[in-house]
């Protein structure tokens, strides 16, 4: 396992400078880091090489292109480790899945899905429900309301902080065509160059950089990042659900207070269904998890009325889906 000592601060600044903006170029995430665009290029190419940074991914908002997010939790039973794989790997080719985790604890798989309507969801349902035969024991459904707290890097350093001069919410403006045929190519590849999506979007290459940069700005585009490999820099990831006596605006801020304060409490989101809240939390060990947990069941009080714990074991899948934005 790739350990924590090994990550100095340079890398450490790269990958959360990365988390927030992966389109930058090396001369610029080299000046915000402090050192050379040479010296920044290769260390990025050494996290890459390493299996660091897996990847880089584009975030759009969903509704834009008719699609909504639902989680859902996959219990199995009498299944040996074979058919897991197999089922696993069966899974991850189904196009509407976005994220697919494969987990220790109540649930074997936590899937996240995009759908364009509930009949679209229930031709999701059939899919993952054949894939799974006889060995599906339940399957647990949550409608992904909102994003609490977005997938941070900060607890790699933090003291280091770089903020991104950017509007915090969607401002409701829609993308036109043009918009369309960049995002989509921003969904092939988050860091193709401008030239190539001014080509083949028919634009220029300033005004396709304009656009890029209105889209994120309205949060059309809420982010563009470079997605890590936890163990690889020594940690575990846990999937904490809660569940409230009664949810409200007051609890939601109280909780987004508690989580913002917590460098290991990564991401969090707002679900309706069987549970209230999703919050992923990393860890060196169960013991620091543990840690983490006290002190957010301490800030939630009697609010709290349950909640359960998943050890993500390897995370299987993790791209885009918007429909016919993601389609050629």
């Amino acid at each position: 396992m790739y350990k924590m000592n090994k990550l100095d601060k340079i890398n450490r600044k790269l990958l959360i400078i990365l988390n927030k903006n992966a389109r930058l170029s090396h001369n610029q995430l080299g000046k915000l880091a402090g050192v050379s665009r040479d010296r920044a290029r290769y260390r990025i190419q050494q996290m890459e090489k390493e299996g660091i940074i897996t990847g880089y991914i584009t975030h759009v908002q969903n509704r834009l292109f008719g699609v909504e997010n639902y989680w859902l939790s996959i219990k199995l039973q009498n299944l040996p480790e074979s058919s897991e794989k197999s089922i696993s790997e069966k899974l991850r080719e189904v196009r509407e899945i976005k994220f697919l985790l494969s987990c220790q604890g109540e649930y074997d798989f936590v899937i996240l899905c995009g759908a364009k309507n509930k009949i679209h969801l229930c031709q999701i349902f059939d899919k993952i429900s054949a894939i799974c035969g006889k060995s599906l024991r339940e399957i647990n459904l949550d409608i992904y309301v909102k994003t609490l707290k977005f997938e941070s890097y900060g607890f790699l350093l933090p003291e280091f902080s770089y903020a991104m001069d950017e509007s915090k919410k969607y401002t409701g403006e829609k993308p036109d065509r043009y918009d369309i045929k960049i995002i989509r190519e921003l969904l092939k590849n988050a860091k193709s160059p401008i030239i190539d999506i001014a080509e083949k979007s028919g634009l220029t290459a300033e005004t396709v950089s304009k656009r890029i940069k209105h889209l994120r700005k309205t949060k059309a585009i809420t982010n563009i990042i470079a997605s890590i490999d936890y163990s690889k820099i020594g940690y575990e990831r846990y999937l904490l659900y809660i569940k409230l006596h009664s949810y409200s605006y007051k609890a939601e801020k109280k909780f987004r207070e508690v989580i913002n304060n917590i460098d290991k409490a990564v991401h969090a989101e707002r679900v309706l269904g069987a549970w209230d809240i999703k919050c992923m939390i990393i860890s060196e060990n169960y013991e620091e998890f543990l840690k983490v947990l006290k002190i957010i069941k301490s800030h939630l009080e009697r609010s709290l009325l349950r909640y359960d714990v998943l050890l993500i074991t390897k995370e299987v899948k993790r791209e885009p889906y918007l429909g016919k934005a993601s389609e050629d």
